[in-house]
């Protein structure tokens, strides 16, 4: 594992239960692409994700275990090393510890991820918890960027089509 690559590790695996002893039914899957940048070093950044339709739950994942997704991918958008030095993907958030990233003050890097719901979901909210330094949009299924804040954006749930 490069000087890069800290605290980068993880696999494909099925969404699991969160906080209950029946499995949510995912079939569900949108691709999400957050673009994060930032001035300083060391700021965590969490990402929470909320369903806002009872009984329909949705969840960060690394993509449908039954494809070919591609699963967590992180890229770079300054020169330098990657400025994060732990990402955990949870159900209901996403949160990295941001590094210096060697290439002076600014930083910037792209995170994909996918979320998974249930038929019958309709929309969710994503809203950040960082510092003021840092800035945070999200793409779904390739779409234009939105801006996370601490503000809960409300966006409509619209899977990829299988």
């Amino acid at each position: 594992m490069s000087s890069t690559e800290q605290g980068m590790s993880g696999h494909k695996s099925n969404v699991g239960a969160m906080g209950g002893s029946i499995s949510p039914q995912y079939n569900q899957f949108m691709n999400i692409v957050f673009t994060v940048s930032g001035s300083t070093t060391g700021p965590q950044v969490t990402i929470n994700l909320a369903s806002k339709n009872a009984g329909f739950p949705i969840a960060f994942t690394t993509g449908n275990a039954d494809d070919l997704s591609n699963g967590l991918m992180v890229s770079m958008n300054t020169p330098g090393a990657l400025p994060i030095s732990q990402v955990n993907v949870l159900p209901q958030s996403l949160v990295f510890q941001t590094a210096s990233s060697g290439g002076g003050n600014q930083w910037s890097f792209q995170l994909q991820c996918f979320l998974a719901g249930e038929s019958g979901l309709q929309n969710f909210t994503l809203a950040a918890n960082t510092d003021p330094s840092v800035t945070i949009s999200a793409s779904l299924n390739g779409g234009a960027s939105t801006p996370v804040t601490k503000t809960p954006a409300l966006f409509q749930w619209k899977p990829l089509q299988s």
